[in-house]
């Protein structure tokens, strides 16, 4: 009965904002697809239960607890799965990363300590995971290209091409060009710090359920792998550009696996870097 529960509540409440609302009319596409690949509609029913832990408060530790042994089966099956690749499955591995890593995320910025360490541990684990995943699913690009998720796909391409034009990151950037960081390490900076401008752009347009929440997603995939590296060894100029994407989380303070992550996680990168790196956080303190 548990299942036809998170089931009807995915149905009902649960979506995937980044793929596009237009595509989701109650998640008809991730169930239909889940019924061909066990691994998507497991998922599904973790996400559900993920979504019900954070709105039931009565049984909120039961939910999670089968949260993660249904997320744990799901990317076994995923993994495991030997399908031949074509639009159908292809479809599925690109629901599946999407759905995964809405959950993972939701995981990570579900922590709250005293202390930001345990925020980057959990924050570099879930990019990993949700990085390698994407990568398995990188192999279906070209039937994804011809299948009712081409529009989706197709921001990924086009967002790379997106030049931003506000000024909340200018601060940091210009920091970021004195600082001592190598080349390579800047260049992973610039990197996270372009995409998240493109984010603030779009806020600033009224644009938040658009590309701002594709940003917030997908931003561990979008910036290069040695930002999650800079982020693992603690370097704080990376602390620091983090600190932007919890600015960037507030205007996405209404989506239940969000709620007040982006200040409590500002204010705890905040107290980390002290008071010799504050001009760096003075942009995503404006915002």
């Amino acid at each position: 009965m548990l299942h036809l529960e998170l089931l009807h509540h995915f149905t009902i409440d649960t979506y995937v904002p980044e793929m596009g609302q237009e595509l989701f009319h109650s998640t008809e596409l991730v169930i239909r697809t889940g019924f061909h690949a066990p691994y998507l509609m497991v998922q599904a029913l973790a996400l559900s239960a993920r979504r019900l832990s954070t709105s039931c408060h009565s049984m909120k530790q039961t939910y999670l607890d089968h949260a993660m042994k249904l997320q744990t089966h799901a990317v076994s099956l995923f993994n495991a799965d030997k399908s031949e690749l074509d639009e159908t499955s292809s479809v599925a591995k690109l629901l599946f990363s999407s759905i995964l890593g809405r959950h993972l995320l939701s995981d990570a910025l579900a922590v709250r300590e005293p202390d930001l360490i345990p925020f980057l541990d959990n924050y570099v684990r879930y990019a990993r995971l949700h990085r390698s995943i994407k990568a398995l699913a990188g192999y279906a690009w070209p039937f994804l290209l011809h299948s009712v998720l081409k529009d989706a796909v197709m921001w990924g391409t086009e967002i790379i091409r997106v030049q931003p034009n506000g000024h909340e990151c200018d601060l940091v950037i210009e920091l970021l060009e004195s600082s001592a960081l190598d080349n390579d390490s800047r260049q992973a900076c610039r990197k996270a710090i372009h995409f998240l401008q493109i984010g603030f752009d779009e806020a600033q347009c009224g644009q938040v359920q658009g590309r701002t929440m594709q940003i917030l997603l997908w931003w561990c995939i979008l910036v290069p792998e040695q930002f999650i590296d800079m982020l693992a060894y603690r370097q704080p100029e990376a602390i620091a550009v983090l600190g932007y994407y919890a600015a960037l989380l507030k205007y996405g303070k209404g989506v239940w696996l969000i709620g007040n992550a982006g200040s409590y996680l500002l204010e705890e990168i905040t107290c980390y870097l002290g008071v010799d790196w504050a001009d760096w956080l003075v942009g995503a303190e404006a915002v």
